[in-house]
């Protein structure tokens, strides 16, 4: 509870102060993980992003970039692919999202039989990002005809 009273201070502390902040563009790195798991490329090292600050951030960016499916986000989440626009907080470590893109064509990892252990999989390269790129999750519903995929790409 302790820890919980302190990231919403400080998230509060974030939202207030926001003002004097730079929105600026991040590499975005994610990684399968228990613990930290999500960071972003500042002057060229990793960052830890503690978490989103969902109250301050665009919805639609934030809810779409969390639904991405593991096949894009996986491949695609070293930095150099899926950028992250907003402001970050060095003392919070907490990250106000105002857009994010990935940079198309881009590389998905598809799983050919779910069903048969060991999965086999093998890699293809797509040229944008489709609805199906996208998980019905937290309240997020890639069909929602205000959500538009080709929003969240760019071109190299």
């Amino acid at each position: 509870m302790k820890t919980l009273t302190a990231l919403l201070l400080s998230a509060a502390l974030f939202i207030s102060c926001n003002g004097d902040k730079k929105v600026d563009e991040f590499g975005y790195v994610f990684q399968e993980s228990t613990g930290q798991n999500q960071y972003i490329l500042m002057d060229g090292r990793k960052v830890p992003v503690k978490s989103f600050v969902a109250d301050a951030s665009n919805q639609m960016a934030l809810k779409s970039l969390q639904a991405l499916k593991p096949g894009v986000l996986y491949e695609n989440s070293r930095g150099d692919r899926i950028f992250v626009r907003g402001e970050y907080d060095d003392q919070s470590q907490l990250f106000r999202l105002n857009h994010w893109n990935l940079k198309v064509p881009f590389e998905e990892v598809v799983v050919e039989d779910e069903m048969k252990l060991p999965h086999t999989t093998h890699r293809v390269t797509r040229q944008s990002l489709e609805r199906t790129d996208f998980e019905i999750t937290n309240g997020f519903d890639p069909k929602d005809p205000a959500f538009d995929p080709k929003a969240y790409q760019r071109a190299q």
